[in-house]
């Protein structure tokens, strides 16, 4: 699954008409997996829903994909960096980047 371009497009297009927070979650996860290149997208919809408890559990996925990636070094770049980016939505809640 992941990498697969139909399924990417799939996804990207039931996100553009997700009207519930929860399924955005649910995508937006989906997509961490599947492509590379919709980081930025992520991150805005992440920001949009400016839940902390949202931000707090696509915060935890994304440390372990982190973790249970750590034989690739240009993906955990890659997740270090939305890490970092997840940091900034809810100052408020310290939560750590990897080292």
């Amino acid at each position: 699954m992941l990498g697969d371009p139909f399924l990417v497009n799939v996804f990207k297009q039931i996100l553009r008409g997700a009207d519930h927070d929860e399924i955005k979650l649910l995508l937006l996860d989906l997509l961490l997996c599947c492509c590379d290149d919709f980081d930025e997208e992520i991150l805005r919809n992440i920001r949009e829903i400016n839940r902390p408890m949202i931000t707090l559990a696509f915060y935890f996925r994304v440390i372990g994909l982190y973790f249970f990636r750590f034989h690739r070094d240009q993906e955990k770049r890659r997740l270090k960096r939305i890490i970092s980016e997840l940091r900034k939505i809810h100052r408020f809640m310290p939560l750590s980047v990897p080292a």
